[in-house]
């Protein structure tokens, strides 16, 4: 019997729904196929447990990703020393708002940065990562499309020239605010501003 590839295995990992099959499939050696168990919406809690301890980063971000992951081990990913599995729960759905206060503190700028495009980032949150000491976090909530025009007016005073782009470009800026802008000392965001109306 023909030894079975990798790709057969990464493709039973991918859509098994047998826990028997999945429970061997989490063991393989390959890393793309504990991947796909780990990204696999059938995968029980205890194998995505155990997958969130896995040695090799893209299993422990398939699990942070998968939707039936449970708090307790997003809790643990959190703590996770690589930058990129934090950053997959700062943009997941699936990240409870405790722990996207708890990454708002991330020393990684990209982690913070991503909890803004969260869906589910509420705005006690976006107002604090809109002070945040990285002008690439204020940056990025001055763009957000969701950013309230409240929290607008006080991103447009900010001290770099870029977040006041971002407020300039906003849909959601209020017209008095963009009045302000089109007088910046800046040339590049009273062009934002012409671009605007």
């Amino acid at each position: 019997m023909a030894k079975e590839s990798v790709e057969e295995r990464k493709g039973r990992a991918d859509n098994s729904s047998s826990t028997e099959e999945l429970e061997k499939l989490a063991n393989d050696t390959d890393m793309y196929v504990r991947q796909n168990v780990a990204a696999n919406k059938n995968t029980p809690v205890s194998l995505l447990e155990k997958l969130a301890t896995d040695k090799a980063e893209e299993v422990c971000i398939s699990v942070a990703d998968n939707e039936n992951t449970p708090s307790s081990v997003l809790e643990k990913l959190a703590e996770d020393e690589r930058w990129q599995v934090r950053n997959t729960l700062a943009s997941s759905s699936n990240t409870p708002v405790s722990l996207l206060e708890k990454l708002a503190e991330d020393e990684e700028t990209q982690v913070r940065t991503s909890l803004v495009l969260n869906k589910n980032t509420p705005l006690s949150l976006l107002e604090k990562l809109a002070e945040d000491e990285n002008v690439l976090v204020r940056s990025e909530v001055a763009f957000y499309e969701e950013t309230p025009a409240s929290l607008l007016e006080k991103l447009f005073e900010d001290e770099d020239s870029s977040v006041r782009v971002g407020v300039a470009e906003n849909m959601n800026t209020p017209v008095s605010v963009l009045e302000k802008l089109a007088e910046d000392k800046e040339e590049w965001v009273r062009d934002a501003v012409r671009e605007r109306i």
